[in-house]
């Protein structure tokens, strides 16, 4: 029987004679040791118990038994979206805009039919709308297609109906991939006589897609724009495309066709080019021909953050009225604004006036611009932790409770539609994980936690396998807190080990923080969906701190 107090004592060799060569398995029993050792000084024979649960381990993994296909009643199919983006050619659909990979087990008995109307449909078209694509089920034509594009019949060479069993049995691939095709009903294929349009939607981009409206147009002489205004509702030309994605739509030049072009619809040659204005939207037309006019003249493939503020300033459908009367409290500014935006009549989308409580003076400007810079600062220091240039979300289950960080996600995207400053204080890593982007961990300065921020430290500096198992193994009980398993962990896995710590210390910890912030944004103009993760580089700017290179 060997105690606790002999095994801190013993030497490699004895360790040996026991029949335990591993340098980790080692340091693991010294280690549980001196953990016992802190809860109680009795006698325990450790060795001997790791061994039979190692024993245990080894000898207990059973497989399970293999389940027969036939008699099983549903079918694993890995599901995708991709929607047209010209004839013939369809762009899939990413998870952080609507669409990625689905893992869904279907009724082996499904019919073509009922897998699209009621079951394929649902996951991206919840209700019948795609809220990131701001896209309607009702103004599309859809079709199922496999991995390599080819529709998929109701019926196959052979007469055999289709159904989910039938197809997976066919299949020789694994997994069993299956993608919904769509496409505007209006989306009109050229004929071989026929020029095509140069009218591209934000899903209609042979670039890469970055979730923003985009404009592509042939390659001609700079010509001069010719701006058509005053036209009512029932002269400007219908068209599906702006209807369904929400943008105005943008007529350019083609090409002069080498066919006959008896039925295009595209402007020739020595057609002005047209922008029309959307309904509804009138008092910033001109602010929005502006955007398209820049956006059109410039070299850049993608808009300008200006452009897209432009945008969804005008989406927003900010309304008329007499302005709303805000006061606050300079001592207390930020429980002063929550009082004043909690009112039940509160709308954010009407003007407003600021005053300071217990100062004269009218809000011609100054007075709002100062009550959003100094809001923008009491929000940094409720809510976020860290240093000034790289903050992250503060956990505090008190305030998630009064869902402050929802609150503040809206005064946030308040700022911004009134013309006030954002927030650029956010870890770059941060906001990209908060945008549906990944991460490439450099340095760990935003780990608030000094603690933390040593054992990713102890780990980054280990360079042989016994320093990376002393590191692992020194700091088990934090790891195992973490819902991370140190064992069997190698060094040519450091760097993944790192980068899965380092996403959790920074969002998914405070995952239900971001959430709430992320609604907060949204309950003004839909900011975080409709603008935010359509062009998320550059609204970076906004949110993270300007990096300035010499």
């Amino acid at each position: 029987m060997i105690g606790i107090n002999e095994v801190e004592e013993m030497t490699d060799e004895d360790f040996i004679k026991l029949g335990i060569v591993s340098i980790g398995i080692r340091l693991k029993i010294k280690q549980a040791c001196r953990n016992h050792k802190k809860v109680s000084d009795a006698p325990m024979s450790c060795i001997k118990t790791f061994l039979e649960l190692q024993k245990q381990r080894k000898t207990g993994r059973t497989k399970s038994p293999k389940k027969d296909q036939k008699t099983k009643l549903t079918r694993r199919l890995y599901v995708g979206w991709k929607h047209s983006i010209r004839a013939g050619v369809y762009k899939l659909i990413s998870a952080s805009k609507g669409g990625g990979q689905q893992i869904v087990d279907f009724n082996k008995d499904l019919t073509l039919n009922q897998l699209i109307l009621s079951e394929i449909t649902d996951i991206f078209f919840p209700n019948g709308m795609s809220e990131a694509q701001d896209l309607r089920l009702d103004a599309l034509d859809v079709h199922l297609a496999s991995f390599s594009g080819s529709p998929i019949q109701e019926t196959d060479e052979n007469g055999e109906s289709f159904t989910v069993g039938n197809y997976f049995r066919k299949m020789k691939s694994t997994p069993v991939r299956i993608y919904l095709h769509t496409e505007l009903k209006s989306f009109k294929r050229p004929t071989n006589g026929e020029a095509s349009c140069g009218v591209i939607t934000a899903l209609e981009s042979d670039e890469e897609d970055t979730g923003t409206p985009t404009v592509t147009f042939p390659r001609l002489k700079r010509r001069r724009l010719n701006i058509i205004e005053g036209l009512s509702s029932e002269d400007r030309p219908s068209t599906s495309t702006s209807a369904a994605l929400d943008l105005p739509d943008i007529h350019v030049d083609a090409p002069p066709s080498n066919h006959a072009a008896a039925n295009t619809h595209c402007p020739t040659e020595h057609e002005p080019i047209i922008i029309l204005h959307e309904p509804g939207l009138s008092e910033f037309d001109h602010e929005l021909e502006m955007a398209i006019r820049e956006s059109l003249e410039s070299s850049e493939p993608e808009p300008s953050l200006e452009g897209i503020l432009k945008w969804w300033v005008a989406r927003s459908h900010l309304k008329d009225g007499a302005p709303v009367s805000v006061v606050v409290h300079r001592g207390k500014l930020l429980q002063s604004t929550f009082r004043a935006v909690s009112r039940p009549n509160f709308n954010f989308l009407l003007p407003f006036h600021v005053s300071f409580s217990g100062e004269i003076g009218d809000d011609l400007g100054g007075p709002k611009r100062e009550f959003f810079r100094e809001l923008m600062k009491a929000i940094k220091e409720a809510i976020l932790e860290g240093p000034d240039s790289n903050k992250v979300f503060r956990h505090d289950i008190s305030l998630l409770h009064k869902k402050t960080y929802e609150t503040c996600g809206t005064l946030v995207a308040w700022s911004i539609l009134n013309g006030g400053p954002g927030l650029p204080v956010f870890n770059t890593d941060l906001f990209s994980l908060m945008t549906g982007g990944d991460i490439d961990v450099q340095d760990f300065t935003s780990v608030v936690d000094s603690d933390v921020r040593a054992i990713f430290l102890q780990i980054q500096e280990a360079t042989t396998e016994e320093q990376f198992e002393e590191a692992l193994s020194k700091n088990s009980e934090w790891l195992l807190n973490q819902g991370l398993a140190p064992y069997n962990l190698k060094i040519d896995r450091k760097d993944e080990l790192l980068k899965i710590l380092f996403k959790n210390e920074i969002y998914f910890r405070v995952h239900s923080e971001i959430s709430q912030f992320i609604d907060g944004l949204n309950r003004v103009g839909n900011f975080h969906t409709s603008a935010i993760l359509r062009a998320a580089k550059e609204f970076k700017t906004l949110f993270t701190p300007i990096q300035l290179t010499i």
